[in-house]
This record gives C-alpha cells, sequence and structure tokens, in this order.
C-alpha cells in the first residue's frame, strides 16, 4: 500500500481504539484585505468615494479551543480569548446539546435526535475536528511526509478542495495527523498562497478518565445553570471510572456542584514569568473540566483599571479592585487566577482578608525571578524604557517591590517546567479546597 493509501486508511479508522480523548489547540485567523470603493458619508452628510479596509494583511484574531471527548456521544468545546477566558462553550451528549455565547448572551440548547434543531448543531460540536474521514470527501489528498505534534508523531498532508468556490481565491490546506490515532492535530488554509487560518495542537492526552461533570451544561457564572431553556432537561452526572477529578498527584472528591472555586495569587516583579505560569495553572485545571479564569495586572489596566497610573496609592487600589473581582470569581466555583506584580506586602494581605471573611480558599505564591533575568527577557520593553529614561515607576527597579515573607509557595519563573510548577500549585489548592470544606461540615 502506497503512502495515500496508507494515509486515507488512517483517517477512515481515526478513533477505533480511543475512549476519552482531551486536547488544547491554538488557532489565528484573518480576512483579505478588502481593496473596493464603497461610498461612505462625511461628518457633515456628503457622500464620497472611499477605500473599504484597503491596506496590508491585518493583524491575525488568535484564540485558543480547548475540546473533551468521551465515547459515544460525549463533547465538549470551550473557545478562548487571548487571556484565556472563555467566550463561547458547546455540550453535547446523547439526548441534548448546549450552547453559551458570552458576547451575544446566548444560552440555548435542543433535544435529540428529534427536535429540527439538530441540523443547524453549532459548527464547533459538529466540525470534522473529530471526524476526520468526512475530509476524505471533500479533498484530495497527497502526502508530505511526517514530523512531530505535542509530542506525538503526525502524518503531514498537502491537499485540494475537489471543488474550487467561485466567490473566493485558489484555496488549498496542510494537515498533520496523528500517525496512531488519525486525530487532526493541526490544519492550515491557505487562499492564493496566503494563510489565512490555522489551528494547531498544543496539548493531547488519549485515554484519561474525564469528569462526568465536564459534559454537563453550565454557563459561566451560573452554577446552577437555571438560565437553560426551560425546555431542556439537565442531564444527571455519571460516574466516572476515577471516582474524582485527578488534578496533578492529587485527588478532589467529587463535588455537589461543577467547578473548584479558590483563588491563585501569582506575585512577582515585571517579566518573572507569572502571566506564562498563569497560562499553566489553567491548562492544569482545563484538562480536567474545571472551571478557571486569568486576571492579568496588564489586561486590567486596559479596562478595569485603565484610570490608575503608577503611584503606589495606584498600585494599591489595582490590587484591591483585583482582590474583590477574584473573590466573585472564587465564589461562583471558579478558580481565579491573578498575575499581578502587587508589590506591596499589605495590599496582598488584603487581598487574603478578603477572601477569608467569605470563607474562600486563597493562596499566594512568590514566581521568585532574579531582576537580571527579567531584564533579559523584556517582553514588553518596559525595562529598557526606565533605563532610557522614558518610564519611571517601575517595580523592582526604580520602585519597590516587597518580598513575600509569608508567601503560600514560592516558585522559581526560570529554569523550571511551567507545567510542573503549575501541577504543584493545583495540588496545594486542591488541600486548601478540602480543607475548607471539611471546616464547614464540622461548623454546620
Amino acid at each position: 500500500m502506497g503512502a495515500l493509501g496508507q494515509l486515507l486508511e488512517l483517517l477512515h479508522d481515526a478513533h477505533g481504539e480511543v475512549s476519552t480523548f482531551q486536547v488544547e489547540y491554538r488557532e489565528w485567523s484573518r480576512h483579505r484585505p478588502n481593496h473596493a470603493l464603497d461610498i461612505g458619508y462625511s461628518d457633515h452628510g456628503k457622500p464620497e468615494l472611499r477605500w473599504r479596509g484597503a491596506g496590508p494583511w491585518p493583524t491575525p484574531t488568535v484564540l485558543g479551543r480547548r475540546l473533551w471527548l468521551r465515547s459515544p456521544d460525549h463533547l465538549r468545546v470551550e473557545l478562548l480569548n487571548e487571556q484565556e477566558n472563555v467566550i463561547r462553550l458547546g455540550v453535547r451528549d446523547e439526548t441534548h446539546w448546549w450552547r453559551w455565547d458570552l458576547e451575544h448572551g446566548i444560552t440555548t440548547g435542543s433535544a435529540l435526535p428529534n427536535d429540527p434543531g439538530v441540523a443547524t448543531l453549532p459548527p464547533m460540536l459538529s466540525a470534522p475536528l473529530l471526524d476526520v474521514r468526512r475530509l476524505i470527501a471533500m479533498m484530495r489528498f497527497e502526502p508530505d511526509g511526517s514530523g512531530q505534534r505535542a509530542g506525538r508523531e503526525v502524518l503531514r498532508a498537502r491537499a485540494q478542495p475537489r471543488r474550487q468556490p467561485s466567490s473566493r481565491g485558489a484555496l488549498s490546506y496542510e494537515f498533520e495527523f496523528d500517525a496512531e490515532h488519525g486525530s487532526l492535530l493541526r490544519r492550515a488554509e491557505f487562499e492564493d498562497g496566503h494563510c489565512v487560518w490555522e489551528r494547531e495542537a498544543r496539548e493531547v492526552l488519549y485515554g484519561s478518565p474525564l469528569n462526568p461533570e465536564c459534559f454537563v451544561f453550565v454557563a459561566p457564572g451560573d452554577p446552577e445553570g437555571q438560565d437553560v431553556e426551560a425546555a431542556v432537561t439537565r442531564p444527571q452526572p455519571r460516574g466516572s471510572e476515577s471516582g474524582g477529578v485527578v488534578v496533578g498527584s492529587g485527588r478532589l472528591a467529587s463535588r455537589s456542584a461543577p467547578g473548584l472555586g479558590g483563588t491563585v495569587w501569582l506575585t512577582g516583579i515585571p517579566a518573572a514569568g507569572k502571566t506564562t505560569l498563569a497560562a499553566a495553572v489553567h491548562r492544569a485545571l482545563s484538562r480536567n473540566g474545571l472551571a478557571a479564569c486569568i486576571l492579568d495586572g496588564g489586561v486590567l489596566r486596559r479596562g478595569l483599571s485603565s484610570d490608575l497610573g503608577l503611584s503606589p496609592s495606584d498600585r494599591t487600589e489595582q490590587a484591591r479592585r483585583a482582590g474583590h473581582v477574584a473573590a466573585l470569581v472564587s465564589r461562583a466555583r471558579i478558580v481565579a487566577i491573578v498575575a499581578l506584580v502587587s508589590p506591596y506586602a499589605e495590599d496582598r494581605r488584603h487581598a487574603r482578608e478578603a477572601h477569608a471573611e467569605l470563607g474562600l480558599p486563597f493562596l499566594e505564591v512568590w514566581v521568585d525571578t532574579p531582576r537580571t533575568v527579567c531584564e533579559q527577557r523584556d517582553p514588553k520593553g518596559l525595562y529598557a524604557a526606565v533605563r532610557a529614561g522614558e518610564l519611571h515607576g517601575l517595580t523592582g527597579l526604580d520602585s519597590p517591590y516587597e518580598v513575600p515573607d509569608a508567601a503560600d509557595l514560592r516558585v522559581p519563573g526560570y529554569g523550571n517546567d511551567p507545567d510542573a510548577m503549575a501541577l504543584r500549585i493545583v495540588d496545594l489548592l486542591t488541600e486548601r479546597v478540602e480543607l475548607a470544606d471539611t471546616t464547614t461540615a464540622s461548623a454546620s
């Protein structure tokens, strides 16, 4: 059998031996610049000719996607923005499907298989992401060697659509399929030689026990699922092989409601690795179906704290706001992962006390990275700007950072695998949650 025959046979038998499947993708897309003339109107209401979107190719829109599959029909997909926050999710089981959309405030559900809505199942739940056999009917494949993707051996292929669309330029594709299971781990689309869309796997796991609560629809911020249409019957969780959610090397007992709750507060000087570690903690929780939200200091300053500067009082107010939001998120049984310089010990203590008053677990993690390493990284050019006299008040350089003397965990922000550090953090958080549950039960 030739290389093409081997590839097609692999695709036809894809997932034949897979009972559970978890994968995290990074994807980006961009649209061809539109060079058409358009008629617009000036501020005075006069019509005028102008270019519509003319110019170079736009900056790609970057998203993330996490997917859980449990045979035969259980599927969960989450779409993430650049801050790793869930902006859309879909869940499917044998009898129902649901979709939640942050931007449009949509929460919908349909019954299967008699509901005509099955024909309009959300694309994120019916895309040829899993059923790669559909691609055989759509594409003409040409094998293109082998390689590695997300720690897996892959077979590479190029493809042309069997029918080129008349409304677009010439389309072509690149694929990477798991050489053992046939899973689609990378797909790139080209139009007239320009890459316009790509999805690539960053992490893949087969055969791991999945928490059954992962396939129960709960819209973010709605732990009881009350906004699901009344006509939809919420499925009951089924028992899992593990008897609980496996997180790192520890175990989290089955809970009465999906989610974990609590706050992980990552503190350290700029470029210490807080954002990188926050993303790793987010992945460690999400791969087990546990909800988490990253509150990054830089992102907060572009929105919630856009009125604040770098003065000591503004830094204190930034920490206060972040702590308040984290507590609100944590109360909804979502882990708040705060990545914030928070240079003052008193501000971090206030955040801890605010959580303690509500009975919420709080974990202060010091990301300890030497300033010389941070200055070499300098991803935002902050240290260089201070050296050039263009910026003042940078923590760790010309503004003080009060080293934590009572941090729950101290982790190095260099020379170690962030995912390994994340598992330590999640294990410790799990212990705090179990302790809080035990204390609550004793008090009642």
